[in-house]
């Protein structure tokens, strides 16, 4: 993606000019090394709302900050200005989307050891993305449990912290921890799922396809001129993407429409709300 209008163009400036004043969730840890996965239940972090030229404003202060900032999963559906500026390159056309996110941190967030049911591709924008890989057939030796989802929410205008069920229970996270040394104690099948076990650092300008039900524990670093680290997931249908594209002018499919559709809309009226 080395030539993708992201890639060339959405340095600290650009994002702040052309969606400064998008709103977005941002999580806000003391501990980058803080593990939220608990045996019954996933302990989200607390996260506030924002808008995205705050955000990048903190980054040039982090030096100040004894925290660690990060907007993970950022939905781009409700940033038009960005979706009209994704110009999809030739191998993107025609791919069916499911949904598409943005990640946007200080490079010293990581995510949870998971799996999604959907194919991505994680696109890096700046900075790197170092991701440690299992295949579907090591899931039962991951340790994955069926958990309830808590969130820590912050307001920031009445400084107050607290901590609600979200009713949601999922069943997509690992109880290992890849940034600790193996507890073959605890997690003695572990040692047979490391047998399977591969790596890659996904670079700027790079794209790493990740085939649903594969599990990936990512841990980002910042590009240490821009100070933060970017990228953009793109979930994808992919029986439907494998289908011829859509000629131009065909009608839009809502669920799945292509990147080309979505850039061609958007780019006819940049003022409009995304009509997905």
């Amino acid at each position: 993606a080395a030539n993708w209008t992201p890639f060339l163009r959405w340095d600290s400036t650009h994002l702040t000019e052309i969606a400064g004043e998008d709103l977005i969730d941002v999580t806000v840890v003391e501990d980058a090394e803080a593990f939220e996965v608990y045996p019954a239940k996933m302990q989200r972090p607390p996260k506030s709302v924002m808008r995205l030229r705050e955000l990048v404003r903190l980054f040039n202060l982090k030096r100040d900050l004894n925290l660690t900032l990060y907007t993970r999963q950022a939905p781009l559906w409700s940033m038009p200005n960005l979706l009209a500026d994704m110009r999809p390159l030739d191998w993107m056309s025609s791919l069916r989307i499911r949904d598409l996110n943005i990640w946007l941190g200080d490079g010293l967030f990581r995510n949870t050891l998971h799996n999604d049911p959907y194919d991505n591709f994680l696109c890096v924008i700046r900075g790197t993305k170092h991701v440690h890989l299992f295949p579907p057939s090591a899931k039962s030796d991951l340790y994955y449990e069926r958990r309830n989802d808590w969130q820590a929410d912050y307001s920031p205008e009445r400084g107050e912290l607290r901590r609600r069920d979200t009713g949601i229970v999922s069943d997509n996270t690992a109880s290992i921890n890849m940034a600790l040394p193996p507890n073959f104690e605890l997690f003695p099948r572990f040692a047979e799922a490391l047998k399977s076990r591969s790596y890659c650092a996904v670079n700027a300008g790079d794209c790493l396809y990740l085939p649903s039900g594969f599990h990936h524990h990512v841990f980002s670093e910042s590009d240490p001129q821009a100070g933060y680290n970017l990228a953009i997931n793109i979930w994808i249908d992919r029986q439907l993407s494998s289908t011829p594209q859509p000629p131009v002018g065909a009608a839009i499919d809502m669920l799945h429409p292509t990147l080309e559709q979505m850039h061609r809309v958007l780019k006819l009226d940049e003022t409009c709300s995304p009509p997905f």
